[in-house]
């Protein structure tokens, strides 16, 4: 078979490369849906509930693993089909907590337990029943912030804190600014990040606001550079976290990826998210990787799913123009040109989507072989002194 159709399969197993860093995987297999709820658990990506194409509210649920790229369905959540839940993990638990269903809002929470693959009921939270919560770990503290409390304009500020491990909640000073449902949010270092959402009169808001664990304290953070979003889903990230996605209205949808540096209160915007604009989307981070998809727009909603890895997005640079891997398709050694500093730099061959699978160390005057990796395209990280570089290469057989 020639090694074009060789490097066709292997792509079309492992998925597509977009842009900057995202990978196209495989579908979640089931109806597509928006508003659905996730988490990560024992290094794989879960999700669920939602409401589907036909206007249904579901409850069914489905397990990706990023090994080896498969989904598979696990036992649905025991209790009715519901939307706009919140998900999140603790102690390589998952919990989902709230939403509507058929009855209407809910203050249920739910553990599963992958270890075994069942569902158990917890204390559900005091206070009124609510939707369109953020959630967000500190630790081994869960936190629950804003949703919908009722029609209308009936929002919440509040915070409360879980105790997985006991099985209790506590109230926690309220989140400052307008009372909001559909927030992103991430957390990282000890504190917490809310970011946007809908408030009470249906604007989407862009403010920010920080939550440190340690302090039990609010602060504002500097406001997304862009027109406000709610049903965006934010993701932690190296140095703060991303918000993916959204709408700004009921009839504007945005592809627009959003990086948060913690360090500097500042963002900065990457390349857009490849997929169709969209909100209500759902996701995770497993291993450090961004796993997200479903959602919809004013049309339709989707079943795609998709992967991005820190080392080919933020933080890495892309190669300046003197530095060359050659030849480039490659059967054996691939060579280097024009090398940071040109020295020696550790390196990480990743696939493509986003796993390693081999590191070492690279000298610039040097050959890599790479003959003993399957026919496909890799990317080349090379950590060099300043920031991590990629190179894209194809093996041929």
């Amino acid at each position: 078979m020639h090694w074009r159709s060789l490097l066709m399969m292997a792509l079309l197993r492992a998925g597509t490369t977009w842009g900057q860093g995202w990978v196209q995987l495989t579908d979640l297999p089931a109806i597509a849906r928006d508003d659905a709820s996730a988490f990560a658990a024992d290094s794989a990506v879960f999700i669920g509930t939602g409401m589907d194409v036909g206007f249904q509210l579901t409850n069914d649920w489905h397990r990706y693993d990023p090994v080896t790229a498969l989904w598979s369905t696990i036992a649905p959540m025991p209790a009715t089909p519901r939307q706009y839940g919140t998900g999140f993990s603790v102690g390589g638990f998952g919990y989902v907590f709230g939403g509507v269903d058929a009855n209407g809002l809910s203050n249920a929470l739910f553990v599963h337990l992958p270890v075994n693959a069942v569902w158990y009921a917890l204390d559900t939270m005091p206070g009124v029943p609510r939707s369109g919560s953020a959630s967000f770990v500190i630790g081994v503290r869960a936190f629950i912030v804003g949703g919908r409390v009722g029609p209308g304009t009936a929002l919440t500020d509040e915070l409360w804190e879980y105790f997985p491990f006991l099985n209790t909640w506590l109230p926690r000073p309220p989140m400052p600014g307008p009372p909001r449902h559909l927030a992103a949010v991430f957390a990282q270092g000890g504190k917490a990040y809310v970011v946007g959402g809908r408030a009470g009169d249906g604007s989407a808001l862009s403010d920010g606001w920080c939550y440190d664990g340690a302090t039990d304290s609010w602060s504002a953070i500097a406001p997304l550079p862009a027109a406000g979003r709610y049903g965006a889903e934010g993701f932690r990230w190296p140095g703060g976290g991303l918000v993916v996605a959204g709408a700004t209205s009921d009839s504007t949808f945005t592809r627009e990826c959003w990086r948060y540096d913690a360090t500097a209160d500042s963002w900065s915007q990457l390349p857009e998210f490849p997929g169709a604009a969209r909100k209500g989307g759902a996701g995770a981070v497993a291993d450090g990787v961004v796993h997200y998809g479903t959602g919809s727009d004013a049309a339709q909603r989707y079943a795609d799913w998709w992967a991005l890895h820190p080392d080919v997005s933020v933080g890495t640079a892309a190669a300046p123009k003197p530095l060359r891997a050659h030849p480039n398709p490659t059967s054996g050694p691939l060579h280097l040109t024009g090398a940071p500093s040109g020295t020696a730099s550790p390196f990480t061959i990743q696939d493509a989507a986003g796993r390693p699978v081999r590191s070492g160390v690279m000298a610039p005057c040097v050959g890599l072989d790479v003959s003993g990796l399957p026919p496909a395209s890799y990317h080349l990280v090379l950590h060099a002194a300043d920031r991590p570089y990629t190179l894209r290469f194809v093996r041929t057989p």
